[in-house]
């Protein structure tokens, strides 16, 4: 049966602020000013800015899953621009600004992805984003090294790309897959980073939110939000901003 509105709880990250890493027992009560994001200081807004922070929606259904849930933006900030990725629940998914949590663009439509190691590594990595039939998707397998692994499925998005932990001495590359095998670079999973995300512009149609595959009761979703605000900017209030996650 469908979940109700209020199975689906916003709690905040372990980082101060809420900057990062993983789901804390604080739940984050919507209205209320703050609850999120602190006040832009005049002096950001003349010099422009960019703050980042990352919150995760739980199912706390008993029985019962989110269908194919959507993460959208239907109420946007004033005077200032809100992108959207999706992290993971681990502790180094931090603060999203040059720590290894690399933006990646659009991705190429229906193809596979490629991912290699720099030396011998057999860690577990996974797959997230939309298959050749814009169907949500999760897909879990292990590198093989500096040897290209290559997905099962063809994506026509991929909302972010992990691995199970982190390296002191390897790093990962990522890309597409089309025709013959050719690897086209798209991202990197650094040394002591886990994750590589793609920020997707936020917008108020629901239709063109992220999708994601169906959440288990007791099953969370990390979501990164990144807020400019550009030198200059006439008066912004953040506050007014929504994110959501409602199922499809």
């Amino acid at each position: 049966m469908p979940i109700s509105a209020s199975d689906i709880v916003q709690y905040a990250s372990a980082e101060t602020g809420s900057s990062g890493g993983v789901i804390t027992a604080n739940p984050i009560v919507s209205g209320v000013k703050n609850n999120v994001w602190p006040d832009i200081l005049e002096s950001e807004r003349i010099a422009g800015v960019n703050k980042w922070r990352k919150t995760f929606f739980k199912n706390e259904s008993i029985a019962d899953s989110a269908i194919a849930p959507v993460i959208y933006t239907p109420v946007l900030p004033l005077n200032a621009v809100l992108q959207i990725g999706i992290g993971i629940d681990n502790s180094l998914d931090v603060d999203a600004n040059g720590d290894g949590n690399l933006y990646f663009p659009a991705w190429p439509t229906a193809q596979k992805v490629g991912m290699k190691s720099d030396g011998a590594d057999i860690r577990a990595l996974t797959i997230l984003g939309l298959d050749d039939n814009d169907a949500p998707i999760q897909e879990t397998d292990f590198l093989i090294g500096t040897q290209q692994w290559e997905s099962n499925f063809y994506y026509n998005a991929v909302w972010n790309v992990s691995l199970a932990s982190a390296s002191g001495s390897r790093s990962v590359t990522f890309g597409s897959t089309p025709g013959g095998n050719a690897f086209v670079f798209k991202g990197s999973i650094g040394i002591g980073k886990v994750i590589c995300f793609r920020w997707k512009d936020a917008g108020t149609i629901k239709a063109n939110g992220i999708l994601l595959p169906d959440l288990a009761p007791g099953q969370s979703i990390a979501v990164w939000r990144r807020l400019y605000v550009a030198a200059g900017a006439p008066v912004t209030r953040p506050n007014t901003l929504t994110v959501q996650c409602e199922e499809n």
